[in-house]
């Protein structure tokens, strides 16, 4: 599991990410089977953790598979920008009401 999980953006702990994703029972596959789709789901994970890695981008959305929920994520719990959001996802919605929201209405 460890092979799909970077830990760190430079990649200088990253072990074996080439390769994983070509496996039909990689790691990465079996850790995310239940959810239904699995290869095409690890295949995406594992190209994306290598382009977080290796690719110079300025913004996460230029990652391969992020779209507008893990942008608005991204910019509410990683870089703290969450106020120059407006999530469009009902759970996400109601964690940024709570911090960003009238009187940070609660949860």
């Amino acid at each position: 599991m460890s092979s799909f999980a970077p830990t760190s953006r430079n990649g200088r702990k990253l072990q074996e990410v080439e390769g994983d994703e070509k496996a039909p029972d990689s790691a990465s596959t079996k850790a995310i089977k239940n959810f239904g789709l699995q290869r095409k789901r690890a295949e995406m994970i594992q190209r994306m953790s290598q382009e977080y890695l290796w690719k110079e981008w300025t913004h996460v959305t230029e990652l391969h598979g992020v779209g507008k929920y893990a942008a608005d994520a991204y910019a509410i719990f990683c870089t703290r920008k969450g106020d120059r959001v407006t999530p469009t996802d009902h759970m996400l919605n109601h964690y940024w009401n709570f911090l960003y929201g009238p009187k940070n209405t609660s949860i």
